[in-house]
């Protein structure tokens, strides 16, 4: 019989990673084994929130905190805390499948099977900062950035709350749900249009009703991993671009999604720069909020679902009450849906204001949908 607290030992000794490095400098890692009477899904969102309230020391570590909570029917809750500057979403599902790996393995009685990384993620923000100092690739990447941030005006939204200057970053969110998804990606593939353009298109046309704008600006996260050997590496490799869009309401939904797909094309020869320099290019701005308060992020990659052997999993969602944006729309395709996450901040918008925001993206979409030949003057919204 195993213990299943042992399997997470095993495998950050067999990782080839950072979290090797950090027991090589003799630092001791996190790992906490709990056992309680009985584990209830409230105790364990419960226990989430309390770990996301953890504070990591940056510059001692580690940066990773395990906690496993056992109960007495054969119930176990694991709980793996990060800081976001050595992870991303991408990085969850290589741990997921390499943890179940592992377990699998030694089910089995043989040795953990992780190939070693041909390079650490150090190596990377090595290689980044190196890239930081070219003086020739950076004048050409600011020069870009400059040029298409130019003149670009901060988004008007229908703000419920005036401030005084200090925005907090606490949020709020709420689920909606777009039916028959699989149906209309189907459509887009023939079209050779990506779901990311075209729901980035009806975000845009929605904002451009709301605040009757048509040159708007709305940021997305990318993946960062532009070599195939960065797909199997654990850290924080995303970026954030800002993508500037003009409309004309002559364009039909088709020839505009096309055009938002061939304006992110090109901006991704771009990526590298990193957000805050992308910023910080505008001297009078003095945070991403002054040029930018709309993101869009598409989460496309595979869900965690590595299966171990006899056990039967349950993934919790918790949302913590954040807000790094005014209005962040995160869309998830599963199986025949597409579910929206809009997160909204709390000092600038009603609940009521966000929850007719996130139905009338949901209605705008399902019209958009079903004609893509229609004119952007004739969308009602």
């Amino acid at each position: 019989i195993i213990d299943r607290y042992e399997i997470l030992r095993t495998y950050f000794q067999f990782k080839d990673g950072d979290f090797v490095q950090v027991v090589e400098d003799n630092l001791e890692l996190p790992f906490f084994h709990y056992m309680v009477d009985k584990l209830t899904e409230p105790f364990c969102q419960k226990k989430l929130i309390q770990l996301n309230e953890h504070l990591f020391d940056l510059e001692k570590g580690p940066l990773l905190r395990i906690e496993l909570f056992s109960g007495s029917q054969e119930e176990h809750f694991l709980a793996i805390g990060m800081h976001h500057i050595i992870s991303d979403g991408w990085s969850m599902k290589i741990l997921n499948d390499e943890v179940a790996r592992v377990y699998n393995n030694l089910i089995d009685r043989i040795e953990p099977d992780l190939k070693p990384l041909r390079f650490q993620y150090r190596d990377f923000a090595i290689w980044q900062n190196d890239l930081l100092l070219n003086s020739e690739w950076l004048e050409k990447q600011e020069q870009f950035w400059f040029n298409e941030l130019n003149g670009v005006n901060r988004l008007d939204l229908p703000y419920d709350y005036q401030t005084d200057g200090e925005i907090t970053f606490v949020g709020k969110s709420l689920n909606k749900e777009i039916h028959n998804w699989d149906k209309v990606h189907r459509n887009l593939t023939q079209q050779s249009l990506t779901c990311f353009s075209f729901v980035y298109a009806a975000i845009h046309i929605l904002l451009m009703r709301l605040g009757g704008q048509n040159d708007i600006i709305i940021a997305t996260p990318v993946a960062g991993r532009p070599l195939i050997e960065l797909e199997e590496q654990i850290g924080f490799f995303v970026n954030t671009l800002p993508l500037r869009v003009k409309s004309d309401e002559s364009l039909t939904v088709l020839d505009f999604a096309q055009s938002v797909q061939a304006k992110f094309s090109k901006i991704l020869d771009y990526q590298l720069l990193p957000f805050n320099k992308i910023i910080s290019l505008n001297k009078e701005v003095k945070s991403h909020r002054d040029l930018i308060n709309v993101l869009m992020v598409y989460q496309n990659n595979e869900s965690l679902d590595a299966k171990m052997k006899h056990i039967y999993s349950h993934k919790l969602e918790q949302d913590f009450n954040s807000a790094i944006f005014d209005l962040v729309f995160i869309f998830s395709p599963r199986e025949s849906k597409l579910n929206l996450k809009l997160q909204f901040n709390t000092s600038l918008f009603d609940p009521a204001t966000a929850e007719e925001i996130a139905g009338l993206i949901v209605s705008t979409i399902e019209l958009m949908s079903t004609d893509m030949g229609i004119q952007l003057g004739e969308i009602q919204i």
